[in-house]
């Protein structure tokens, strides 16, 4: 049950699977941990003052390949641009057993509706999907929603009912945007059959803005804060991202910390950290 709740809180848009600290690079413990307790350390960023946001963060500024997906389709033709194009690349800065872990997103071309794109996290220099998840602009919702997450690892589909918004049009500087939803996770092999489900809430709230050095460029971002609590008993789990955007670039780096607690007693930690690939 452990194993669900972390496949479930591994689905949210920008995040992705942990890994195992390599032999030999023992994990530095958090604060009352006890020896043994799994945790993967974070790298840091280099932060600038933070300072409160002076400006809505939209859409277009967080993520902007969306763009093309708001332009109405020629009837009977695709949408403009290619099938399975590259639109953007993170890479994580944790250690990793298997090599440098990658997240990109590519464009899904549609004949009909909104736009569509598949985020794939990765191994760099492989081509099978750790996890893979469907992200499409919903106008009726207005703001691009998580259709679809599939934890290949875990051999689970996550279903999320309603299926959340990623990022709305706009946030507010300041105005938390709450989001609850139920969670199942049906198997791949086997949909018929539940592995696990539970419920879950989430908090979006872009609370400040402020810089960071990338390859040795100081850029001012925009950061959103986002706390993921989900519940699958016995075990309850809580997460919370910070991202940064940078006008034109979009996420520029993300860090998220969790922790899981069963029955009350916490049974592991985990940081991660991804930066933005820029484009050659």
């Amino acid at each position: 049950m452990l194993g669900a709740a972390q496949a479930i809180l591994a689905l949210v848009f920008v995040t992705g699977c942990a890994t195992t600290p390599p032999p030999g690079l023992p994990p530095e413990l958090p604060p009352g941990l006890p020896p043994g307790l799994p945790t993967t350390p974070a790298s840091a960023l280099v932060l600038g003052e933070a300072s409160p946001p002076a400006s809505p963060l939209t859409l277009r500024d967080a993520y902007p390949f969306v763009a093309l997906g708001e332009r109405e389709p020629v009837a009977g033709a695709e949408r403009p641009g290619s099938d399975g194009a590259l639109v953007s690349r993170w890479e994580v800065l944790d250690r990793s057993l298997e090599g440098r872990e990658v997240r990109e997103v590519r464009e899904e071309r549609t004949t009909s509706g909104p736009g569509q794109w598949r985020v794939r996290t990765i191994i760099d220099g492989h081509t099978e999907a750790i996890e893979e998840r469907t992200i499409r602009l919903d106008p009726a919702r207005d703001g691009l929603v998580l259709a679809e997450s599939l934890q290949h690892e875990r051999g689970v589909r996550v279903v999320m009912t309603p299926p959340p918004l990623a990022m709305p049009s706009d946030l507010a500087p300041g105005a938390p945007f709450v989001q609850t939803m139920g969670l199942r996770m049906p198997l791949l092999e086997n949909p018929r059959r539940i592995r696990a489900q539970g419920t879950g809430d989430m908090t979006l709230e872009h609370d400040a803005d402020q810089p960071l050095t990338l390859d040795g460029r100081v850029i001012r971002c925009r950061r959103l804060r986002e706390v993921f609590v989900t519940a699958v008993p016995p075990a309850r789990a809580v997460r919370t991202t910070e991202r940064w955007f940078a006008p034109g670039l979009g996420l520029v780096a993300e860090r998220w910390r969790e922790e899981v607690r069963v029955l009350g007693v916490v049974t592991e930690r985990t940081e991660r950290t991804i930066r933005l690939i820029p484009a050659p």
